[in-house]
């Protein structure tokens, strides 16, 4: 694990990145609303565990959190299957048509 990646997750658990559901398809974090990176780097983290690639599916909508009034989402990824170039089945590849 890279030192940047590692610096990422632990920033994840002091501020906020939380794990409410995980499994083999699917996981879902709360995390600071100005911080979808950090829920990003930890569901990457958890896809990559079954050799699969984490695409949000969803994010939800901004609450105020019990901690000085953080706000707060909870962002939805899918794990899904890498194909031949790296790419998550189902996402378009940059620049292609």
């Amino acid at each position: 694990m890279t030192l940047v990646r590692t610096a990422i997750l632990l920033t994840a658990a002091v501020v906020g990145g939380c794990t409410l559901k995980a499994d083999k398809n699917e996981i879902s974090i709360e995390h600071l609303a100005t911080q979808p990176g950090v829920a990003q780097a930890m569901a990457d983290s958890h896809c990559a565990k079954y050799a699969k690639f984490a695409r949000r599916v969803q994010m939800g909508i901004e609450q105020a959190g019990p901690i000085l009034g953080l706000r707060k989402k909870i962002s939805t990824f899918q794990c899904v299957e890498k194909d031949a170039e790296g790419q998550g089945r189902g996402s378009a590849a940059k620049g292609k048509k």
